[in-house]
């Protein structure tokens, strides 16, 4: 029965032959006269269904029009944030942030090679002309800076410049620098900085000192040395009245960003020297951090051995003592009111990281290098943060305790907090991330496997170096 709809008919029928069991045959001759005419019925329904969406959103279309031309700002925005994914999508394709860090690093690698040849030149003649070369070097330009073009040094001496010395410079640097010892597979070796000693020993092996390839362990040592002087510095701009004495000092703000600049400028790296006065009186007074706990405590070791705890539990409860000392500084500080307890988070954000850094920078230990750089990197963003909201919420009661309370949980090595919020701050847009590192402070193994590098376990068939990476099988028991 025909329906008065020509198409709908022409539909049925192929339909029927589609489910019939007889070989489909085409009802229409494409050219006929009536293909033609279900062409022209075809387009005319096309274009009435355009008419009708067309009818649809004209009126929001008119509304749009007026409501941009009344807020001109709102289609502004709008169009520099398309403009910028388009940009951000072009450079991605383009590969220009890659290209244009390789050709900073092949310039870089020449102009060292030829600043290290000339020192090389200088060192034959005199070793102390040498030495004193690139500090009297610098020292000759600021002053040039300051005497000849004030109005560069009245901008140097901003605080957005002594931010960018002091706080963005090191932590963005370490930062790249620790993700990029993080990716590294597993398998990769990575040698000592150098033979252990002080902490200009540690940052002599950095890469303004030498000109071949530099290992993961000297380039953390060259910005840990950056940290612990930063670190100083902070406590005592932390003591009273300090800060306020010295801003009557002339041209305090362009000295403090010319020392910032000057502690880890490749060619002077002032960080170096400075640690190594400062090194010996902080041993003293700190006293000198163990560089095992496991030699130290035989108990645990018997217990491990007899099978009573596992490996990992053993670590655990030494992560624990490890970590003790700072919760015992941060203790008192808990009950004392909100002025007490911000100097209470200078004494254990600073203070104290201060002299585990120097002794991490004594024993050379890659794993102590990757944690205490780790904890600088978080603890100056989250710093950063919290002077930033403090205008609006230092008013909440316990705020400065909320400040103690995480400068605690970065540092414990129990709670491994630095590390976790390095990996987060750190994971790609692709979804991998850098990998963390375990409760000894090495680097986690990609391939997620079940118990962690350096034996995680009593069943271990491991031999872990000092990276923490797998040398050679164990005899089977």
């Amino acid at each position: 029965m025909a329906s008065g709809w020509p198409l709908y008919d022409q539909v049925v029928e192929q339909l029927a032959y589609w489910t019939s069991a007889e070989p489909w045959q085409p009802s229409l001759e494409i050219g006929s006269e009536a293909w033609w005419d279900m062409v022209h019925e075809a387009s005319e329904a096309t274009l009435q269904c355009a008419s009708a969406w067309g009818r649809v959103f004209w009126p929001m279309v008119i509304i749009s029009i007026a409501f941009f031309r009344e807020n001109p700002e709102v289609a502004l925005v709008l169009g520099i944030a398309f403009a910028l994914y388009l940009l951000q999508r072009h450079v991605r394709r383009a590969r220009y942030v890659e290209r244009t860090f390789a050709a900073v690093d092949r310039t870089t690698a020449a102009l060292r090679g030829r600043y290290n040849r000339c020192l090389d030149w200088v060192r034959t003649k005199s070793r102390l002309v040498a030495s004193v070369l690139p500090h009297v070097g610098y020292l000759a330009s600021t002053l040039c800076v300051y005497f000849l073009w004030p109005r560069a040094a009245l901008y140097i001496s901003t605080p957005k410049s002594l931010f960018a010395t002091a706080v963005a410079v090191p932590t963005l640097a370490t930062a790249y620098r620790l993700t990029k010892v993080l990716r590294r597979p597993p398998t990769a070796a990575v040698e000592r900085a150098g033979p252990a000693g002080t902490a200009a020993a540690a940052a002599a092996a950095a890469p303004p000192a030498t000109g071949g390839t530099v290992t993961s362990s000297a380039t953390l040592a060259y910005w840990l040395s950056v940290w612990c002087v930063l670190g100083v510095g902070c406590v005592l701009l932390e003591l009273p009245f300090v800060e306020r004495v010295l801003c009557v000092v002339p041209a305090w703000s362009f000295t403090l960003v010319v020392f910032c600049v000057w502690l880890w400028l490749p060619i002077a790296h002032g960080a170096s020297l400075v640690c190594s006065v400062i090194a010996p009186t902080v041993g003293r007074y700190f006293g000198q951090i163990p560089q095992s706990w496991e030699q130290q405590n035989m108990v645990l070791n018997v217990l491990v051995t007899v099978r009573v705890i596992s490996d990992a539990t053993r670590r655990r409860i030494l992560e624990f003592l490890d970590g003790g000392l700072v919760a015992v500084l941060a203790l008192p500080f808990v009950v004392t009111p909100g002025f007490l307890t911000h100097y209470g988070c200078a004494l254990v954000g600073l203070a104290y990281p201060v002299a585990n850094s120097l002794a991490a920078l004594s024993a050379l230990r890659p794993e102590l290098l990757r944690r205490w750089c780790t904890y600088w990197v978080v603890f100056a963003a989250i710093t950063v943060a919290h002077e930033l909201l403090e205008p609006v919420f230092g008013f909440l009661p316990l705020w400065h305790h909320a400040e103690l309370a995480y400068t605690v949980w970065l540092q414990l090595p129990y709670f491994r907090g630095a590390d976790r919020v390095f990996a987060t701050l750190m994971t790609t847009r692709k979804g991998t991330s850098v990998r963390g590192s375990d409760a000894d402070g090495r680097p986690k193994s990609s391939s997620g496997g079940g118990q962690r590098e350096g034996g995680a376990g009593p069943g271990s068939d491991a031999v872990s170096n000092d990276e923490g990476h797998d040398t050679q099988p164990k005899k089977e028991r």
